[in-house]
């Protein structure tokens, strides 16, 4: 059989309390018998009146002397206990954690963001006549990382925390950042990669590291600040004031275009047309 020490810590505040609550436990039993006592004074004079005379000529003597004891010990009672509930710590079960700050950015340069991501290493099928027997399985992956957008461009990753419910994937670099007006919309878009390295269960690039492309569009949330102003690669406010966002972002990965036919006779042709595919989603929130 084991041993077991049970240690203990006391603050002054713990010991206060536990000689006060002792006290009060005493002056209570003490109440309680003199009380008990002048009882069964009284009780024993009313029952046999000749033969308790004697009794009742102590007790006479005394229960007056005994209230006034009684009496005064309940003020020390009260008087303590009023003292034990200012001392008293309080303890609240229903404590409300204090709220976080949000953060707030009127520019891109040394902001702090979480992506939450969930996407797969290998685009959906674009191909009707696939028999379904012949598709792989793609798997998905999912988890957080917090990056900083540093001023000169460049990315740092701050922590990454991959879901314990996925296999877990390791995000070896993130490249620079910029900003992008689309010719389609003229609206501005972040953009960076990374170089993530896929675990040997993934059933289309086992072991293999591949660059994934993150973009997602950025507004002025606030509707102050002015427009949003896009120069040299970066974004901010017109004036430095308002909040910038991000909407939920798309991720790709770029696939090189087969031709028709797919040979390129005696040119090789890789690399020189590519797309990016859809592979997954993310979202983006301003951290502190």
């Amino acid at each position: 059989s084991k041993t077991q020490t049970h240690c203990s810590v006391h603050t002054p505040l713990s010991l206060s309390l536990q000689k006060m609550t002792k006290h009060f436990k005493c002056i209570i039993l003490t109440i309680h018998l003199l009380s008990t006592i002048t009882a069964f004074h009284v009780g024993s004079y009313q029952s046999s009146p000749t033969k308790q005379r004697s009794v009742l000529s102590l007790s006479s003597e005394n229960v007056e002397s005994l209230k006034d004891k009684a009496a005064q010990l309940r003020r020390e009672a009260q008087e303590l206990e009023d003292k034990m509930m200012k001392t008293r710590p309080t303890v609240s079960t229903n404590t409300i954690p204090e709220p976080v700050a949000k953060a707030v950015y009127a520019s891109m340069d040394d902001s702090k963001w979480t992506l939450t991501y969930r996407f797969a290493s290998e685009p959906p099928s674009q191909d009707d006549d696939d028999d379904s027997t012949e598709i792989k399985k793609r798997l998905f992956y999912s988890g957080k990382v917090n990056v900083q957008f540093l001023n000169d461009g460049y990315t740092t990753i701050l922590q990454h925390e991959p879901s314990s419910s996925t296999t877990k994937i390791q995000i070896q670099k993130f490249w620079g950042w910029d900003v992008e007006v689309s010719n389609e919309d003229d609206l501005p878009y972040l953009l960076c990669s990374a170089d993530i390295a896929l675990p040997e269960e993934d059933t289309y690039a086992p072991g293999e590291t591949i660059r994934f492309y993150f973009q997602t569009l950025v507004e002025n949330t606030s509707g102050g600040g002015g427009e949003i102003v896009v120069k040299d690669g970066t974004l901010s406010t017109a004036d430095g004031k308002g909040e910038i966002s991000c909407k939920d972002g798309t991720i790709t990965v770029k696939r090189d275009v087969e031709p028709p036919g797919g040979f390129w006779g005696i040119f090789n042709g890789g690399g020189i047309l590519a797309q990016f595919r859809y592979v997954g989603e993310f979202t983006c929130r301003p951290i502190s």
